[in-house]
């Protein structure tokens, strides 16, 4: 039966006959689909025109996974880099598009991985994370070596010195010139230390202080530029410490248990190294 094309096509019109459907490239029309699939090899990039396949071109819901067959997605059918950020929309994938067990650790290379604000299961073969602010395990975690930052201050601990503890939690401060105290708070003005801390959470705030021959030491610790709320426990049965050490490091160390809003129960030790 004869096809009776349109007349005066556009390049890239689509016409539809019998269970086929051609496309127009132009100068001819070219066979894109049929009933029984599209065959192998059919669609190549010298068949189509830069910017050709674009959203108008696609049915809402088209591109589904009964569609796909199962691997026909592959590395080989992908340009390197043709997948980015400008070919997908805002939002574009979303764990609501992706099922379950569907990212694995083999259909990932041995690459980075950018994690944004959302959940995510890593298998036992995960080997490195970056950037990322704040990891929750929900298990054991086994971690074979640890290296944490530490601020290294080049003043003297003030008489009211700010620790922040959503920056660092180890502080190292140059030869101490007078007695001082600790305040615990957040970083930013309006960034406080109970904000950051979940009733059942633990940190520890560990202040290096050296001594030259005067000694000197610390003689209050806060949180929250207050004392209200935090209950001291220091080590040992002599209490709070009365003096500093003569040309010594004195390590104060604080573990800050939040058992209510607001309320902590501190272990706080004093510990010299000469």
């Amino acid at each position: 039966m004869p096809i009776n094309f349109p007349d005066a096509p556009n390049t890239n019109d689509q016409f539809t006959s019998g269970g086929k459907t051609w496309l127009y490239t132009g100068n001819t029309w070219e066979l894109v689909a049929r009933e029984t699939g599209i065959p192998n090899n059919s669609i190549s990039s010298g068949m189509l025109q830069v910017n050709s396949v674009v959203e108008t071109k696609i049915a809402a819901n088209a591109v589904v996974g009964s569609k796909i067959a199962d691997g026909a997605i592959t590395t080989a059918k992908l340009a390197d880099a043709s997948v980015d950020g400008t070919k997908l929309a805002a939002n574009a994938v979303t764990t609501s598009a992706i099922s379950s067990s569907q990212v694995t650790n083999d259909k990932l290379a041995n690459a980075s991985v950018t994690i944004g604000n959302t959940s995510v299961s890593l298998g036992s073969t995960a080997t490195t994370i970056t950037g990322v602010s704040n990891l929750t395990v929900n298990d054991f975690l086994t971690i074979n070596q640890v290296r944490e930052f530490v601020v290294l201050s080049n003043t003297t601990p003030g008489s009211a010195t700010i620790f922040f503890q959503d920056d660092c939690s180890v502080y190292h401060f140059n030869d101490a010139s007078a007695n001082f105290t600790l305040n615990v708070r957040g970083q930013n003005p309006g960034s406080t230390f109970n904000d950051l801390m979940s009733v059942g959470q633990i940190a520890t705030i560990t202040m290096l202080v050296k001594n030259g021959a005067t000694p000197y030491y610390l003689t209050n610790m806060q949180i929250d530029s207050t004392n209200a709320g935090r209950t001291l426990y220091w080590q040992g049965s002599s209490g709070a410490p009365t003096s500093g050490n003569a040309s010594s490091i004195d390590v104060y160390t604080f573990v800050i248990i939040k058992t209510a809003s607001a309320t902590y129960d501190v272990l706080a030790s004093q510990t010299r190294f000469s």
